[in-house]
């Protein structure tokens, strides 16, 4: 019985020792975003500024161009978009048109743990346009 709670509590200072040291390890910070990358207008602000910019191809009456352009980017913490990459497009010239409208574009920077930091982020661009 005494074998039993030796190890018991010999169990439980190791276990509180461990805890302890991941506590104090910087490693093992807790990360605690304040704020995640966003366009400072809102969201609504940077579709239309998209739709504004964007110019479509001539097309054939009655194409219909539809679809999702979907980007992952990253956002610095001075603003800036970097490493642009085009995961779903609808056509090449619409996709690079809005490549080239986002590379000029200023995102709010994450904030974590009070800090700007970079964070990727995704980004989606439904369209549909019917040529009349």
């Amino acid at each position: 019985m005494k074998t039993v709670i030796f190890f018991s509590v010999a169990f439980l200072l190791l276990s509180f020792n461990q805890t302890k040291a991941q506590s104090n390890d910087p490693q093992n910070m807790q990360v605690v975003v304040n704020q995640e990358p966003h366009y400072p207008a809102g969201d609504q602000a940077l579709y239309m500024l998209i739709y504004n910019k964007l110019k479509y191809p001539e097309k054939p009456k009655g194409t219909l161009i539809q679809g999702q352009v979907l980007l992952s980017f990253d956002v610095l913490p001075d603003s800036s978009l970097t490493n642009i990459v085009l995961l779903q497009g609808v056509e090449d010239s619409i996709d690079q048109q809005i490549i080239n409208i986002m590379k000029s574009v200023k995102f709010a920077p994450s904030i974590q743990n009070n800090t700007p930091v970079k964070m990727n982020t995704m980004y989606s661009y439904h369209l549909a346009k019917r040529y009349n």
